[in-house]
């Protein structure tokens, strides 16, 4: 039988290349200054040729800064943008900063051009290719926050005396930022002032929400001051337009390159009523978008999800981004909003993104339904290193859709998020695959309430099934490897590999009808799984399941505690010394009572303690039915260097 990824990849490349026949070639030379003028002409004159033709735009190896954004509108034709398959073609959305001065103290002062307009704060540096980090304390890590109040019209953030003295006072043309993660939440303000005397920071803004307030408990982070460049390659900039480095070690001013992001969006895709067109990108590098904080603060709620894309687009069929690379961006990589179908993003790279990488759907129900999208073999590294609360791929109001051979890892928040509609209100979320991806090393122990694959509301027909979770670390008790939170039905989770997750493999909030089937789930910190209270009359079924554990509970919840439901032929086996706990219970008096059918028996994996789940003998194939599983599929699939460059990314 033809295995799922194979039949996905085949209908992908039959439909892909059934375009391959082409009407008409234009081709962009590599002129960086005249790239605007030529792709704006061709699409002007693709617009005046018969209807259903099909063009390919070749665009020559080349670095092309943006002015202004793309705008790219499909009617009845099927375009195909490439980029050359031996040069580079990069198109940015930036521009260079070349004048610069020796400040007394080794520091590097730079002056913003004057196209960024009195307006413009600067919120990335580029330095030769790579992203330099704005200044920041703690260097690492953050502050905890022992109180937080509000006073008239001011905020003030509390935090320790040893903290505070690390924290210079702000000059008047300074531009300080405080970063503040709120469980699964993440706020930026503009700092007014510091006072060492109270170890208060203190701001204004808007009021926080009442479900995730700003208190004690929290995480800050200082930015941008100018007394916390002490490392090198830091920089901040100030209400002056002057930029202020710290070069590196070896680094000469004359020979480094500085680049500034100008552009929030690179491409705008828009289509019609008629959907016989669609559009093609292929071979080409995206990188550098910006996102200015408003004035009263930014809110970035759950996954950063007003944050907007590098690329966007509405009411379109057929678009294809294939082998190209999106990075050095401030925002979310791709976004498939509103109205859109028949579309695929493979073969992708995104690294170095402000938020996540990839959005499908609008977060309006209202607004006309995303459906029959492909998100194959792509790498997603290092995402929310400005918006931290962002996702890596999140499915908003989508269905149909599927999410296969994705590695994602190195975030702050969820790898893969599901759906868009809290508690039993109807979705449209339905029949969505996600399936052989590999998510590990995502949460840095800043943001809570997360998972490796996260879901919420009704989505009957949804299956989520061969996937690879590991290393999944929130602040506290809540960051699961599969997370089921609000309202959750209908899903069917089997033959997933999870282990290494801080709260354990799987959590129920609340939901109904949902299977959990024939899961390995190992080295939950806490606890292995959770079902919370509140539970519908068959929230969920729990059955042919191996767990393998050394600390924390077996199970927990209360629904668990309520034996709230359907559960057994499930295999257990603790490590370490003593039976484990289901809730309260000794495990032998939850097998003898309640868990009839389930076994306490060492599944015998070749090597758990490094990674390696296959198993050795076939008792527990033959005690509950559990069916073995090839989780060496999940993940990336192609040439040795595409899956080498997962390792690649992993280890930075």
């Amino acid at each position: 039988m033809m295995n799922s990824r194979l039949k996905q990849t085949i209908i992908f490349f039959i439909s892909l290349y059934s375009l391959s026949c082409f009407s008409k070639v234009y081709t962009i030379s590599g002129d960086d200054k005249s790239f605007e003028v030529q792709l704006s002409k061709i699409l002007s004159d693709i617009d005046r040729l018969p209807d259903s033709e099909k063009v390919k735009v070749k665009i020559k190896g080349g670095y092309y800064p943006l002015s202004r954004t793309i705008q790219v509108k499909i009617r009845k034709h099927h375009i195909s943008i490439e980029g050359s398959k031996h040069e580079p073609v990069v198109i940015s959305g930036s521009i260079a900063v070349n004048e610069w001065d020796v400040l007394p103290g080794g520091i590097w002062r730079g002056r913003l051009p004057d196209e960024v307009g009195k307006d413009y704060v600067l919120d990335q540096l580029f330095v030769n290719g790579v992203r330099a980090m704005r200044s920041r304390t703690p260097n690492s890590g953050a502050f905890l926050l022992e109180n937080g109040i509000k006073e008239n019209d001011q905020f003030k953030a509390i935090i320790c005396k040893e903290d505070a003295k690390t924290i210079g006072l702000f000059g008047n043309d300074e531009i300080p930022i405080l970063t503040i993660f709120r469980k699964w939440a993440v706020s930026k303000r503009y700092l007014k002032s510091i006072s060492h005397q109270n170890n208060a920071l203190s701001f204004e803004g808007v009021e926080f929400p009442h479900n995730n307030k700003f208190v004690k408990g929290n995480w800050v982070v200082v930015e941008n001051a100018r007394s916390c460049i002490d490392l090198p390659g830091e920089w901040s900039c100030d209400k002056q337009g002057y930029i202020y480095y710290l070069p590196k070690k070896g680094e000469k001013i004359d020979e480094t390159e500085f680049r500034i992001p100008i552009l929030s969006k690179l491409v705008c895709i828009s289509g019609g009523e008629e959907r016989t067109g669609g559009l093609d990108f292929k071979n080409i590098i995206f990188e550098h978008t910006t996102y200015k904080i408003p004035v009263q603060g930014s809110e970035l709620d759950q996954a950063a999800s007003d944050m907007s894309a590098s690329i966007e687009a509405d009411d379109v069929e057929n678009v294809c981004l294939v082998n190209c690379e999106i990075r050095n961006v401030a925002n979310y990589g791709i976004w498939l909003r509103r109205g859109c179908s028949e579309s695929a993003i493979a073969k992708c790279y995104f690294h170095d993104i402000g938020a996540g990488a990839i959005k499908i759907g609008s977060k309006k129900l209202t607004d006309s339904l995303t459906n029959h999208i492909i998100i194959d073999n792509n790498i997603i590294s290092k995402y929310g290193v400005l918006m931290e609360s962002a996702v890596g791929i999140i499915l908003f109001h989508a269905a149909d859709c599927k999410v296969l051979h994705n590695d994602i890892h190195d975030g702050y928040y969820s790898g893969i998020s599901v759906g868009w509609v809290w508690g039993y209100r109807d979705s449209p979320s339905k029949r969505n695959e996600i399936a052989y991806n590999r998510i590990s090393h995502i949460g840095t122990g800043l943001l809570n309430d997360l998972g490796g694959i996260y879901t919420l509301g009704k989505s009957e027909g949804t299956h989520i099934h061969h996937n690879v979770i590991s290393d999944v670390i929130s602040g506290d008790f809540r960051g699961w490897g599969m997370y089921a939170d609000e309202g959750t039905s209908g899903v069917l989770f089997d033959k997933n590999l999870v282990f290494r997750c801080t709260s354990g493999g799987f959590h129920q909030h609340y939901g109904s009808e949902n299977i959990v089937r024939n899961n390995i789930f190992a080295w939950g910190e806490k606890s292995q799984f959770t079902l919370s209270g509140a539970q519908e009359e068959l929230p969920l079924t729990f059955t042919q399941n191996i767990i393998l554990m050394d600390t924390g509970l077996l199970m927990s919840g209360g629904g668990v505690k309520s034996n709230h439901f359907k559960v057994g032929k499930n295999c257990y086996w603790k490590v370490s010394e003593g039976y484990p706990k289901v809730v309260d219970l000794n495990l032998d008096t939850w097998l003898e009572k309640i868990d009839t059918t389930s076994i306490y028996m060492n599944p015998l994996f070749r090597n758990p303690i490094k990674g390696d789940f296959r198993i050795m003998g076939s008792a527990v194939s033959r005690n509950i039915g559990f069916e073995r599983f090839d989780f060496s599929h999940a993940g990336v699939y192609g040439s040795r260097k595409w899956k080498k460059l997962v390792l690649g990314s992993l280890s930075k």
